[in-house]
């Protein structure tokens, strides 16, 4: 069974959010926001999160399916400007 967990960022020191630094990071295509929990089912990013003092995992469990991954916001495609006519 897959495993997930519940990871948080808790912003590069005390204050820095709100001194303000970013109040979200991106990681492995997965966006963080200070002190909101993700639940992730990358393995990878389980163990490297547990080795930063960035963020504090919990809530580690096996589950029957993994979360669907983040969507990629969507953009909207240039209109296309037809050449003028001689």
């Amino acid at each position: 069974m897959p495993q997930v967990a519940d990871i948080t960022w808790l912003g590069e020191d005390e204050n820095y959010g709100e001194e303000g630094g970013p109040r979200r990071v991106k990681w492995k295509n997965i966006t963080f926001e200070i002190g909101k929990s993700v639940t992730v089912g990358d393995p990878h990013l389980i163990e490297k999160a547990k080795g930063s003092q960035f963020f504090k995992v919990e809530n580690e469990r096996e589950v029957d399916k993994l979360p669907e991954p983040e969507a990629p916001p969507v953009q909207k495609a240039p209109h296309k400007v037809e050449p003028k006519k001689a």
